[in-house]
């Protein structure tokens, strides 16, 4: 894991700071480890889906998870999916806890 680097605002990053950063992705899990699945159907789980969660962050190109990083070549997290550790919270797990 990257040193974590001091903000300097007196002057740019150095590409070898760029670079610390842009290799130290966190290691996430895998659609096993949190019983992910794609809604293709729209059932979203009592409501309890992505778009909801805690830890789902839609952005401009692709949506993501802190926690979750697909495999199956679509990198994308739909806002109806939805995985065991779907949170409002980051504390209770409705779907986890069934």
């Amino acid at each position: 894991m990257a040193e974590k680097l001091e903000a300097k605002p007196d002057r740019m990053a150095t590409m070898e700071e760029y670079r610390a950063i842009v290799d130290d992705h966190p290691v996430k899990f895998d659609e096993k480890q949190v019983h992910f699945e794609r809604d293709e159907g729209g059932d979203h789980k009592d409501g309890m889906c992505c778009a909801v969660c805690f830890h789902f962050y839609a952005g401009k190109f692709h949506n993501v998870c802190e926690i979750f990083r697909p495999t199956d070549g679509n990198p994308t997290i739909q806002p109806i999916d939805y995985c065991h550790f779907v949170t409002l919270d980051g504390e209770s797990f409705p779907l986890l806890e069934e």
